[in-house]
């Protein structure tokens, strides 16, 4: 996912060089220079979209799992002209992000407040376990999610194909899981 700078567009990147793709979704305007690809002008997605669930699902996929860098409300501590931009980019995605994340079936938060924004390259083993532990934590739940769910694929399936009341029995399903994943 990468937004065009010249058009404001939500960019779906579904061919092509996978490292180009990864570097215009990654380029922080201001920061990093924009990459082109074809005829557009690519940066970060997080412009337009910063958690692509609803991509995910266009394109099919039957559960999505979210990982949130940002699960502490904390900023960096200004000391360089970067920590201003990257703040600020950060206030201005953040809200939007909040709505995304809910809509994802996992949600792995991850509090990074206590690592740069810039370099961790030596703090790069205390960053990945920070990352595989809460990962591994989270996708036990992965596991109930999935066979609560065997029924309601095929549920969903139907539901599109002949639209008709929805039994209260699955309905009570459906709110539990939601109440239970929040």
């Amino acid at each position: 996912m990468a937004t065009d700078i010249k058009t404001g567009e939500e960019i779906i990147l579904t061919h092509g060089s996978v490292a180009d793709a990864v570097c215009a979704s990654a380029a922080i305007p201001g920061i990093y220079i924009p990459v082109q690809i074809g005829t557009r002008t690519l940066v970060d997605g997080g412009l337009v979209q910063n958690v692509p669930i609803e991509a995910l699902q266009a394109m099919g996929a039957g559960v999505t799992i979210a990982s949130h860098l940002n699960s502490a409300s904390h900023y960096s501590d200004i000391s360089h002209v970067l920590d201003v931009m990257r703040n600020a980019f950060e206030i201005a995605v953040s809200h939007h992000t909040r709505d995304q994340l809910e809509s994802a079936d996992l949600l792995i938060s991850m509090d990074v407040s206590n690592f740069s924004l810039r370099d961790n390259t030596d703090r790069y083993d205390e960053l990945f376990a920070v990352g595989y532990n809460t990962a591994t934590q989270q996708l036990n739940k992965l596991v109930w999610y999935k066979k609560g769910n065997v029924l309601l694929y095929p549920w969903r399936a139907v539901k599109e194909l002949a639209p008709f009341k929805m039994p209260e029995a699955v309905k009570r399903l459906t709110l539990e899981k939601n109440s239970v994943d929040k």
